[in-house]
């Protein structure tokens, strides 16, 4: 098998992987918005599910979203699917981004519309980069130097668009949310924005200096541009923690 067909297979199982894990999240969420609601444990809560599962629009979004994390990874199984066309895992993927925005903060704004397109849009331009950070980190050991140096290119110039969309949806989310600056250190929420702004600009710096400096390094070694994108990984991580 090639580098670029080991390196597809690899993120395969990532694509596979972690849709996975974010339909049994989802599943989680769902059985705990049932036992929030009935004042049950999360145990007694499974009892309860297939009634209450579609009781409520919040209970029918949160369904809505493990079915369709399922279904992405059931997709990404189907290797000859895969190597032909990977959209139905994609499109899948996209689709729990959708409920997420309409079941989150973004639904109870003033601006209703606004906000949830907004924030998917956030959501989707975070997707994007902060997965093909984790992408890129999979499959750079696999690619020759030519592949590395091109792969790597050429989602700098992807992340950069991305930093760019989610700063711009994420400042009009934030001010959706808040209203006013002095929000910003006066409530919990702003508070914890702050904290995901301090989060993006450390990203931000990552970036900058993966695209002036350790990219153009592609073509003598490898090293430390991995340990930078395992570095953004973490960094990224907490940042995502922060609800």
């Amino acid at each position: 098998v090639t580098g670029p067909g080991r390196a597809l297979a690899r993120l395969r199982l990532l694509a596979g992987g972690g849709a996975a894990a974010g339909a049994i999240g989802a599943f989680v969420v769902l059985v705990a918005i049932v036992a929030e609601s009935t004042g049950r444990s999360l145990t007694d809560a499974l009892s309860l599910l297939s009634d209450l599962a579609t009781e409520t629009r919040t209970n029918e979004l949160a369904l809505l979203r493990v079915v369709l994390l399922a279904g992405a990874p059931a997709c990404a199984a189907i290797r000859p699917l895969w190597r032909r066309r990977r959209t139905p895992t994609a499109v899948l993927a996209a689709g729990s981004l959708v409920t997420a925005s309409l079941a989150g903060h973004a639904w109870t704004a003033p601006d209703r519309a606004i906000a949830v397109v907004t924030d998917l849009v956030h959501l989707g331009a975070v997707a994007v980069w902060i997965g093909g950070i984790l992408a890129l980190l999979v499959a750079l050991p696999l690619l020759g130097q030519a592949e590395r140096m091109r792969a790597a290119t050429r989602f700098s110039a992807v992340a950069l668009a991305a930093v760019v969309v989610v700063a711009l949806s994420g400042t009009v989310s934030g001010w959706q949310q808040l209203g006013a600056l002095g929000d910003l250190t006066s409530t919990a929420y702003g508070q914890l924005l702050l904290l995901k702004v301090v989060g993006f600009l450390a990203l931000v710096g990552f970036g900058v200096a993966n695209r002036t400096r350790l990219i153009p390094l592609l073509d003598r070694t490898v090293g430390p541009l991995e340990r930078s994108l395992r570095a953004e990984v973490a960094v990224a991580a907490l940042v995502l923690v922060v609800p």
